[in-house]
């Protein structure tokens, strides 16, 4: 070898299995790179670099001047004990200094996967695998050629490039070198070597070395065995071959056991391939030439003749047999070829010698040598063309040369005639007597007994069977060929026929050994069958039956019965089981014996045999052997009878019977003995007969028995009438006298103490897996028992079995102790023998798997103890695994399970098993500390259990599905070994995945390296190797997902070769991931040490690649695929994770690599060649192949993305009921109710079941249960095509949620600037109309369009919130709404609730993204008259209301019937979506639909019907809310139709005020002692706000404060709404307001009265919408204190006028109130105070009280411009614009307050209007306030346009208004302080228009009264004054004429003008100099001149000038 870095042939081995084993065509360029720049490697094989002395020196001096290594760019100084041990390295294994050195840093940085060993070690494992990998490639490439045994069906040119390098090899020497390294590699030299400079360690190291090395050899000798399989190698690499052959010795050859060496058997194979002549057997003579032209042997006229040179001179065999066994193959050659090809000198003179090579073949012992030594060895079973050649070779010789074999035969009877001679004449045989034809026939017997690999190759000894005959035995291809006779297979039957004619003694049982070799099949089994039964003299035969034939063998038994019987009846008083000398010889014992081999054979292959020899009146075989059981007879002839009866009870009619015969006969004594009786049985036979023998076959052979009969189902009347019914006799036999003390027992065999304890185990597994617990089973039933009384009734076995397990039981001790002895093989292995190692092994796993099945089962069981209150204590056997280990003394049996779990060299079944139970016992939280307690206590169990978790994840075999119609539990499931590695790895990934659910530290915890001696999320998660980390399972799986994942190359090798491993690692990243203790550690480790989410997100979306393993099954493909989904769907929610973390931490950069990867626009092929074949109805789009041209990756996901689905196919059967088939697998389903995932039919279970009910049916024939057997084949096919569409939707569904995250996280937590404005608005509107399309997918899923729409309506939302409408073309907006349309109208309003819900929602979005946001045109704002102008939403608007109208009234329909009767969240959507279009539908079609339809009266009416409902939201705990959110949606879209003056008729024509009149809901208004207290009700009702302080209380459902305003708040805005559209000439509105206020008196007054609740923001916003509520009203009922309302009658006048009279003083006691600004700030301080202290509690999040002031202050300023608002038209009487009409005065005429001392004044007080004084401080503080506000509004709009110029202070304060966060960057900082600067801005504007609009309105009162008080009042003379102030006090409150005041002309009536005295008069004149001052005016002045419009103020104040200059 050229280089020795580790992993390089590692990294050749796997790219070549992946080309050549899985056929990945695409690998053809990598493979022939690869290949040249390894030919010299392979040229130079296994040579190592030769060492060199420069090197040396070089390697010596690097402790001080460093040594340059590859791939470094510095030189590197090694330590000197490196240097060192590099040199020793070179020493031993004799390799160059250089290539040590690399080899020993690669040994150090392997160390961690190799604990306990140093680096040294490491490196000499590494060095043997690299060159174990690189014979592996080689001999991988001659497999791949193409030839005469095999193909791999590879490509042309795959096939032509491995040819050509393959013969350049061969041409270069190729079988030389491998010769050569046999010859020098050997394993003791090799470890001798290595030991002289302690290059072994321990005993593990060693075996770990010897079997490299053992691979290595046996490699390179199946090189050769594969090239000449496959081609013919050339003459001389055949010699060298056999020249090779010849030098071994019989101890070279031969192993211990006298088996061949497996590395000289695959030679001795190879020259037998180079000798095979079979097929030119069987071709024409005509059409041979062109075959054998291409063979060597026979175009090369040399060949033969010189083969039959070097195979006869140049020097014999050492091992003699084996030279026999070669010539016996060139004898055939010889043969055939002297036949078949034109003769030839050489042909023709070796012809006359293939009769001598055979005979010296046989003399040589060649069949004895392939019966012992060949067939015999484990590896022959294992290889098929092993099998297969010797059984070319056998066949050839019967079919070629009958001569040869007849002669054998004959010799044989010869043999046969002298030992009976000199027998019957006393002497003995004379030695050296052969015995080949035995032989022969035994060999024939032993090569087919054991067909592991089910060639079936036996059946061509056979006629050709009935067609019918071969279908129903599931026949192979391989048989189906020998369908057509042919002379071979007439010539082979013959053979069997003649062989058992007129058959001597000493052949009779080889004969039958060989027919039960021959019977190894069912159609062999039943071609024997009738072969003996045409033997039969009774079935017309002839006259005389052969001794081969059933009757023969049947009568003989019958004999032996009778025989038995008579002598057991002669010895008077004897034991039934003692045994009588000479009844049976030794002779007729073998033939006895033979005969029930093969009466077993035929009975368990062939069920139609079995059948007919069960109903056979004439042989009779069951009664005969039942009968013969009893009798005294040989314990191996009864072992014999007991397994023919357990080959009989496989079918369950027979075994019905059977149970009942063994019960009647007593084989075990289940009846006590009468008195003087003595017992017997089976149990008195294995105390006293087998014990003492210490050998158990009869013991054993019963366990068969009781197996095969508890494969149906026990008779519940076993044993009635005589005992108890039931099986506990049995079951105590087997628990106690067999299972408990089986290792108490001596053993001639130590076998065979493995041997009883798995067949019991395996009985009392079988008992216990097919227990269910039922009620019946934990109650007691009585019954009465002849002879015995009442007495309990049994239980079945299973229970009982299930109470001593579940208890500290001996059975369960002695179970434990089993799973001891095999913890303790694995720390210390014993040398056992290969059927006891097989034993042993199986007794452990039977032991791990019934706790196993406790473990399933026991919940079920101990709930039903609950339920039943039994008597019965149970304890959790996970807690029993916690008691105390007998042997160690400590609580270890979970150290043992673990140590089960490592590579312990046994079978891969114990570890799967192992892993099984601990995934069970980790779901219970309470377990886990204990578990990680018991697995680190010691050092070095730890280590070995952690080792072997990663080891076993580590196995590289690929990954294969379990069949899931088999049960798992049963042996008859064939799992392969890959089969069950993969289960293993899958096992230990969800082990760790359930144990992440439980607190730390747990299972996983410790598999994953974490550190649990300290917090996990402080945990530094490391490399194998650093900081003295070991490798952990969190380093396995990042290699399995990591592997060959590079940025070059799509195809993800775990993926495609082990996709559901790799889908759980996924998962088990995620979870990490998301769990909050290790999410930062890992999230980290993942990031920085392995960049695990950018690499992998590249090679979205994952390449389905096609397997070998996926070739035939297209479930097993299907299931790839899927996997492969879910895989995609678990790496985005992680990927969603790691975006959402590192924007939340600030790590941009990382942020935007992720970001640039998903949005980054490639044009890549979307679909492999697999996903175009299966995609259809999995996971991808059918049709022709996609290409994504320019999308980005998340694109190119959804487009992969099928929602079609086929749905599940139903049953049709024939014998059962469909309708009951259907309730069973719905039984059987289990569904995830926290995934929301479909539920999948239990397989085996169902399987179970059915199975169940056709062996518990009755009556049914052969043939009715074939067919029934056939129905349930197809109902589990059924069921398994529903799971897996059940499968393809949820994976469909995981991987769109997977989707959906990564969007939603990319769309709302990633940084603002890592998408900006442009891109992130075209992103969206892609994936917005691709989304469209996607889901207007004709037959899509529901179940999978979901979440779709779910992305939908957020990316809707991104969408309003970052869209820029003028950048966007219209017609792309128009497309989404038409798309949003036609998903609406699709989706039907009974069904899809939830789509439909997201659909209004995006449709919402849209409408409220596209609207202007301006008010309808008719709606005038009653402060600031500011109406909307026209702007680019203009276009918009009209082109959305153009695509509604084109859908008609369909669309109106659809909605407005949402919104009538849809379901509650969907009304609520579709009032909104109204809301939205009538508030642009200028055409008011929407609204003339509405009214034309009903719909708005359905809507209005229903606000009555709605009322009970609504009043049950005041309740104190009140039902789901959701009444009130449909009454808010509702009242929201009825106030947008209010703003449109049509719509406000509409609303009135319909009645809105009446009905709203009638609710008694608002009516229903907190008492106010709930919120009297003080300060305490303050913070209560500030923390019932919902607008204000809602948000911050941490109860879900509301205060019943905060509700009622939620009720009260809409009806009032929607009735001022109206009252603003319809203006104040609509008289009637303004009555029905009135009336609406009346039927709510008691509310309205009380708001005004309760003034302390103003003292919350709440109820500012309610005072606020009651006085504007009151101000809009009056405005438009006129002059109503002249007594002309609304020209209504008088009575309804006096009413009216009694309200309004009511509500004017109400109004006018809030003007001191609300407008002076000293009210302002107490008011504000007290607002504040409660809600500053209110959100003070720990429960919420603390709010600044600039916050609150900034909410209240506005609505302060609306509450005062209404009674200001007000005041002006009461005064006026509605007229603003005839200065000719007298006015109302309000106010008192004084211009300071009043400052009354006296009682009398006080009750005064009450009575007597505010002051003029009022208006005067009020003015100057609006004046202070505008000015104010002016200067900031100034300030902040040079900040908003100077932003660039603010610090970072300024612009960090500004951003804490609208966040707390700090992890910001600087243009989210900046982007933050840009709204709140804007907001500032606006809100200073607002607040000055409400000051102008107050200073303006609030001067003109103030001049009207003035002017009235100084121009047109008359004072009253002074002696009437007090007169009348008495009067006026003592008046009842409802008499308000002094309020009312007179028309001008009628002054000197006025009450005021009696109340007002001159010096009154004079008083406001010389009080109006001093306040109206210059400064004053011009204050007013300079308010004035900031607006743009002006002259109001300026008029005003010159009139006041005018009127104090004409008073002065």
């Amino acid at each position: 070898m050229r280089t020795l870095t580790s992993g390089s042939f590692e990294d050749l081995f796997y790219l070549i299995g992946s080309a050549v084993g899985h056929k990945q065509e695409d690998l053809f360029h990598d493979i022939e790179v690869a290949l040249r720049r390894h030919k010299p490697d392979f040229l130079a094989l296994m040579q190592n670099p030769a060492k060199n002395d420069a090197h040396r020196s070089q390697v010596k001096k690097s402790v001080e001047e460093g040594l340059q290594l590859p791939g470094e760019a510095r030189r590197r100084r090694l330590p000197a004990q490196f240097v060192e041990e590099a040199l020793l390295l070179s020493n031993l294994v004799k390799l160059n200094e250089f290539s040590a050195v690399e080899l020993l840093l690669q040994g150090e940085e392997h160390q961690p996967r190799y604990p306990g060993l140093s680096r040294g070690l490491v490196a000499v494992l590494l060095y043997h695998e690299e060159r174990k990998c690189l014979v592996y490639c080689l001999r991988s490439l001659i497999q791949a050629r193409e030839g005469a045994s095999w193909t791999l069906g590879l490509s042309d040119e795959m096939n032509q490039l491995i040819l050509r390098f393959t013969d350049d090899l061969l041409e270069a020497g190729l079988t030389e070198k491998v010769l050569s390294l046999l010859s020098s590699i050997q394993v003791e030299t090799e470890l001798s070597a290595l030991e002289k400079g302690r290059g072994v360690g321990g005993l593990k190291h060693r075996q770990q070395l010897t079997s490299l090395i053992t691979e290595q050899r046996l490699a390179l000798a199946d090189c050769l065995f594969c090239w000449t399989c496959q081609n013919s190698l050339p003459k001389a690499d055949v010699f060298a071959i056999l020249q090779y052959l010849k030098g071994l010795t019989s101890d070279e050859v031969l192993v211990e056991d006298g088996s061949v060496n497996p590395v000289y058997l695959s030679l001795l194979m190879a020259i037998l391939f180079s000798l095979n002549a079979e097929p030119l057997s069987e071709l024409d003579v005509d059409n041979s030439e062109e075959f054998y032209d291409s063979l060597p042997m026979f175009y090369d006229d040399k060949w033969i003749g010189d083969f039959h040179e070097q195979l006869l001179g140049n020097g014999s065999f050492l091992c003699k047999e084996m030279g026999a066994v070669v010539t016996l193959a060139w004898s055939l050659v010889v043969n055939i070829a002297g036949r078949r090809l034109n003769m030839t000198t050489v042909v023709d003179e070796l012809q006359e010698d293939d009769e001598q090579l055979f005979d010296q073949a046989i003399a040589g012992d060649a069949l004895r040598f392939l019966r012992h030594s060949i067939v015999m060895s484990p590896a022959f079973c294992e290889e098929e063309y092993y099998v297969r050649r010797i059984h070319g070779l056998i066949t050839g010789i019967i079919v070629n040369m009958p001569q040869r074999v007849k002669k054998l035969r004959n010799e044989n009877d010869e043999v046969t005639r002298i030992v009976a001679l000199h027998l019957q004449q006393g002497a003995e045989p004379p030695d050296g007597l052969r015995h080949d034809f035995e032989d022969l026939i035994r060999l024939i017997g032993e090569i087919y007994m054991n067909d592991g690999l089910k060639l079936q190759l036996e059946v061509e000894y056979w006629g050709p069977s009935e067609p019918s005959l071969s279908h129903s035995r599931g026949m192979s291809t391989s048989v189906m060929y020998h369908q057509q006779t042919s002379q071979r297979q007439i010539s082979l039957y013959k053979f069997v026929r003649l062989a058992g004619d007129l058959l001597p003694s000493s052949l009779f049982t080889p004969y039958l050994d060989m027919l039960i070799g021959l019977s190894n099949s069912p159609v062999a089994a039943h071609h024997c069958y009738n072969m003996l039964k045409a033997n039969s003299a009774s079935l017309g035969a002839g006259t005389a039956s052969s001794n081969v034939s059933w009757d023969h063998f049947f009568l003989s038994m019958k004999q032996y019965f009778l025989s038995m019987r008579q002598d057991a009846a002669s010895t008077d008083g004897a034991p039934v089981y003692s045994l009588v000398p000479g009844v049976i010889a030794s002779e007729e014992l073998d033939g006895l014996l033979s005969v029930l081999r093969l009466l077993h054979q035929i009975v368990k292959q062939d069920q139609s045999a079995r059948v007919a020899l069960y109903e056979s009146q004439y042989w009779l075989p069951v009664p005969t052997l039942v009968q013969l059981v009893g009798c005294p007879v040989p314990l191996q002839l009864k072992a014999n009878l007991l397994l023919c009866l357990a080959a009989f009870a496989l079918t369950p009619d027979i075994a019905t019977n059977l149970w009942h015969m063994m019960e009647s006969q007593q084989f075990l004594q289940t009846v006590p003995p009468q008195q003087g009786q003595q017992q017997t049985g089976i149990k008195i036979e294995l105390e006293e007969i087998e014990s003492r023998a210490e050998e158990y076959p009869e013991t054993r052979g019963f366990l068969s028995f009781l197996d095969s009969l508890t494969n149906s189902s026990i008779p519940p009347t076993l044993g009635a009438g005589y005992r108890v019914p039931g099986f506990d006799p049995y079951l105590a036999f087997l628990r106690d006298s067999i299972f408990l003390k089986f290792d108490t027992r001596a053993y001639h065999d130590a076998e065979e103490k493995w041997l009883v304890c798995a067949s019991v185990l395996e009985l009392l597994h079988k008992l216990l897996v097919h227990y269910k617990p039922e009620p019946s089973h934990f109650t007691e039933m009585l019954v009465d028992i002849q002879g015995i009384g009442v007495t309990q009734l049994g239980r079945p076995p299973g229970h009982t079995i299930m109470v001593h397990l579940l208890n500290e039981s001996p059975f369960l001790g002695k179970i434990l102790s089993v799973v001891d002895a095999g913890a303790q093989y694995v720390v210390e292995p014993v040398k056992m023998t290969h059927n006891g190692q097989n034993a042993f092994e199986r007794s452990v796993l039977l032991a791990l798997r019934m706790i196993n099945v406790m473990l399933t089962k026991q919940h079920a069981f101990m709930e039903q103890l609950r339920v039943h209150n039994s008597s019965v204590l149970a304890t959790p056997i996970e807690q029993l695994l916690l008691a105390i280990n007998p042997r160690t003394g400590r609580p270890d049996h979970f150290v043992n399970i673990g140590w089960l779990v490592c590579d312990h060299g046994m079978s891969a079944d114990l570890c799967l098993t192992a892993v099984k139970i601990l995934c069970l016992v980790c779901q219970s939280a309470a377990i886990q500390k204990d578990l990680v307690r018991m697995w680190t206590s010691s050092d070095e169990a730890s280590s070995a259990i952690l080792h072997g978790f990663v080891t076993r994840l580590e196995n590289s075999d690929p990954e294969q599905v379990t069949p899931p119609i088999k049960d798992s539990q049963d042996d008859s499931c064939d799992i392969s070994v890959s089969q069950i590695s993969s289960a293993i790895r899958l096992y230990i990934v969800q082990l760790m995945q359930i144990s992440l659910n439980h607190h730390a530290p747990n299972v996983a915890h410790f598999l994953l390296g974490f550190d649990l001696t300290s917090p996990l999320s402080q945990t530094s998660l490391q490399d194998a190797g650093i900081r003295g980390s070991p490798r952990t399972c969190l380093h396995a799986l990042l290699d399995v997902l990591s592997e060959h994942v590079t940025v070059q190359r799509l195809a993800c090798v775990s993926v495609a070769h082990k996709p559901c491993l790799a889908e759980l690692c996924y998962s088990l990243i995620y979870s990490l991931c998301s769990n909050a203790d290790t999410s930062q550690p890992i999230v980290r480790y993942l990031r920085t040490s392995h960049d695990f989410f950018h690499r992998h997100l590249e090679n979205l979306p994952f390449p389905m690649l096609q397997s070998n393993d996926m070739e035939g099954e297209h479930i097993e493909l299907d299931a790839h695929l899927l996997c492969s989904v879910t895989q995609q769907a678990w790496l985005l929610k992680s990927v969603a994770l790691e975006l959402r973390l590192t924007a939340m931490n600030r790590q941009h950069s990382h942020t935007q690599r992720l970001v640039n990867l998903l949005l980054s626009e490639e044009t890549v092929s979307l679909v492999s060649d697999s996903e175009e074949h299966f995609g259809l109805d999995v996971a991808l789009q059918s049709g022709a192949r996609m290409t994504g041209q320019g999308q980005n990756r998340l694109l190119r996901l959804l487009s992969i993305i099928d929602l079609r689905q086929e749905y599940p196919p139903e049953f049709q059967l024939q014998f059962f009921d469909p309708s009951v088939i259907e309730n069973v697998v719905a039984s059987l389903e289990s569904s995830s109710t926290t995934s929301g995932e479909n539920g999948l039919c239990d397989i085996r279970s169902l399987n179970r079941v059915l199975m169940d009910e056709l062996n518990s049916a009755q009556g049914i024939s052969v043939a009715q249960r074939s067919r029934i057997l056939e129905e349930i084949h197809t109902v589990l096919l059924v069921a398994l095509k529903r799971n897996h569409i059940l499968q393809a939707i949820n994976a469909k569904r995981q991987l769109l949620n997977g989707w959906r995250q990564v969007i939603e996280v990319l769309m709302t937590a990633c940084p603002v600037d890592l998408l900006d404005g442009d891109v992130r608005r075209s992103f969206i509107l892609e994936v917005i109309q691709e989304l469209l399309l996607k889901i207007s997918t004709d037959g899509s899923s529901p179940q999978l369009a979901v979440p779709l729409h779910g992305v939908l309506m957020t990316l809707m939302a991104q969408l309003k919130e970052s869209l820029q409408v003028s950048t966007i073309p219209v017609g792309t907006l128009h497309s989404i709404l038409r798309g949003l349309i036609e998903q609406l109208m699709r989706s039907s309003s009974g069904q899809q609730q939830r789509v439909r819900s997201h659909v209004y929602s995006a449709l919402l979005y849209y409408l409220q993204t596209t609207s202007s946001g301006k008010d309808s045109p008719n709606q005038t704002d009653f402060v600031f008259g500011m109406g909307g102008g026209v702007h680019g939403h203009d276009a918009l608007e009209s082109g959305n209301l153009a695509v509604l109208s084109h859908y008609g009234e369909s669309v109106m329909e659809v909605i407005c019937r949402d919104a009538c009767d849809g379901s509650d969240v969907i009304r609520m959507l579709a009032f909104a979506v109204l809301d939205c279009i009538t508030s642009f539908d200028w055409q008011y079609k929407w609204l003339n639909y509405l009214v034309a339809k009903g719909y708005l009266r359905h809507c209005i009416n229903s606000l009555v019907n709605e009322d009970a409902a609504l009043q049950a939201m005041l309740a104190p705990n009140p039902e789901p809310l959701k009444p009130l959110y449909i009454y808010e949606s509702k009242m929201a879209f009825l106030a947008r139709l209010a703003q449109f003056c049509a719509g406000a008729q509409a609303l009135l024509h319909s009645g809105v005020f009446a009905h709203l009149s009638e609710c008694g809901f608002l009516d229903m208004r907190p008492e106010s002692g709930n919120f009297a207290g003080g300060l305490t009700s303050l913070v209560s009702e500030s923390l019932c706000d919902e607008g204000y302080s809602g948000m911050f209380h941490d109860s879900f459902t509301p205060a019943i404060m905060e509700r009622y305003r939620q009720l009260l708040f809409p009806a009032l805005r929607l009735l001022q709404t109206v009252l603003n559209s319809l203006g104040k000439q609509h008289h009637d509105a303004s009555l029905q307001a009135l009336g609406f206020m009346s039927s709510h008196s008691e509310v309205v007054f009380g708001i005004f009265k309760e003034r302390s609740r103003a003292l919350s923001l709440a109820g500012l916003d309610e005072v606020s919408l009651v006085t504007g509520l009151v101000c809009r009203a009056c405005v438009g009922l006129g002059d109503w204190s002249a007594g002309t309302v609304l020209g209504s009658s008088s009575a309804s006048t006096a009413e009216l006028h009694g309200i309004l009279t009511r509500i004017q003083r109400l109004m006018l006691s809030l003007l001191p109130h609300y407008c002076l600004p000293d009210s302002w700030d107490k008011l504000m301080k007290s607002i504040i105070a409660s809600e500053v202290h209110a959100d003070t509690d720990s429960s919420v999040t603390i709010i600044s009280p600039d916050s609150v002031a900034e909410a209240g202050m506005p609505l302060l300023q609306q509450i005062s411009l209404n009674i200001i608002t007000y005041c002006r038209h009461v005064m006026t009487g509605g007229d603003y614009s005839h200065r000719s009409r007298l006015v109302n005065i309000l106010l008192e005429p004084t211009l300071t307050e009043q400052t009354q001392t006296s009682g009398f004044e006080r009750m005064a007080a009450v009575s007597r209007p505010p002051a003029m004084g009022v208006l005067i401080h009020f003015l100057d503080g609006c004046c202070e306030g505008y000015l104010s506000a002016y200067d900031a509004h100034q300030r902040f709009r040079r900040k908003l346009l100077n932003m660039v110029e603010l610090s970072g202070d300024e612009l960090r304060e500004y951003a804490e208004w609208l966040t707390t966060s700090e992890k910001m960057t600087a243009h989210q900082r900046e982007e933050l302080a840009g709204h709140r600067l804007k907001s500032l801005v606006e809100m200073k504007q607002q607040e000055m228009g409400s000051f102008f609009y107050i200073v303006e309105t609030a001067l003109y009162v103030l001049w009207c009264h003035l002017e009235f008080f100084l121009v047109h009042c008359l004072p009253k003379p002074d002696d009437q004054l007090g007169l009348d102030v008495a009067s006026r006090t003592m008046r009842r409150l409802q008499n308000t004429d002094w309020m009312t005041g007179q028309r001008a002309q009628h002054a000197t009536t006025s009450r005021f003008t009696e109340g007002v005295s001159r010096a009154d008069l004079d008083q406001l004149k010389g009080e109006a100099t001093l306040f109206f001052t210059d400064a004053f005016l011009k204050k007013l002045l300079d308010v004035e001149r900031t607006r743009e419009r002006k002259g109001f103020v300026d008029a005003l104040t010159r009139r006041i000038k005018r009127l104090l200059k004409l008073q002065n």
